[in-house]
């Protein structure tokens, strides 16, 4: 099926959390079998620099092209893509599994990825009044079963839910508000320029 792709996606998040070196074995042990049935390795735009440096590294090890991923769940364009002059999905398939892949990095990918998270959190939890499906609440976009039926949260909380649940949600909006994130962003990006360069002291023995 030549307009497929089978693409393993952030294969070093040790979603199970197992530990780094069960994990790496349990992908091992995958590549081994299944190698031969993949097309490509994904670079995730809201996956750490790290852990797609180490998605780069697994790629090279494995023989197989890098592309773009997202994993994004919000309103947000992606922060790494794929460039190709091809006319349909099923030739661009077709170039990543000839081992032809351009991927570009977008300016997003150098904000803090702590706060494009929040803020695709943020788009969850926003009114979508243009939803033609009436999905307008996040409420009525997250469902429950009880009792075999399943229902959006709205049926059971028409009026938006208890007074907890409607004060986190507004105190979040207001953490995720395009005034007060920027400030966040700024305050991790100096805690971690802080962590990188602060020097390493040896602890003074006594003579």
């Amino acid at each position: 099926m030549r307009g497929t792709l089978l693409v393993f996606c952030h294969p070093l998040w040790d979603l199970a959390g197992v530990g780094h070196g069960e994990h790496a074995r349990q992908l091992g042990r995958f590549l081994a079998a299944h190698r031969s049935h993949l097309h490509a390795i994904e670079l995730n735009g809201y996956r750490s620099r790290r852990e797609n440096a180490g998605a780069q590294a697994l790629a090279m090890s494995a023989g197989l092209p890098l592309i773009s991923g997202g994993d994004r769940h919000g309103c947000a364009p992606n922060a790494i893509l794929n460039l190709t002059r091809a006319g349909s999905f099923a030739e661009c398939a077709a170039e990543v599994r000839d081992g032809t892949s351009a991927v570009v990095f977008m300016p997003e990918y150098r904000q803090n990825l702590t706060t494009r998270k929040l803020a695709a959190a943020s788009d969850v939890l926003r009114r979508n009044g243009a939803d033609r499906t009436g999905r307008i609440h996040w409420t009525d976009r997250v469902t429950w079963e009880r009792d075999g039926a399943i229902r959006p949260l709205s049926f059971h909380w028409p009026h938006g839910g208890p007074f907890w649940v409607r004060s986190s949600v507004r105190a979040f909006r207001l953490i995720a508000s395009p005034v007060v994130l920027p400030m966040i962003g700024a305050a991790l990006n100096t805690v971690a320029d802080v962590r990188r360069v602060r020097p390493h002291v040896d602890p003074v023995r006594p003579s």
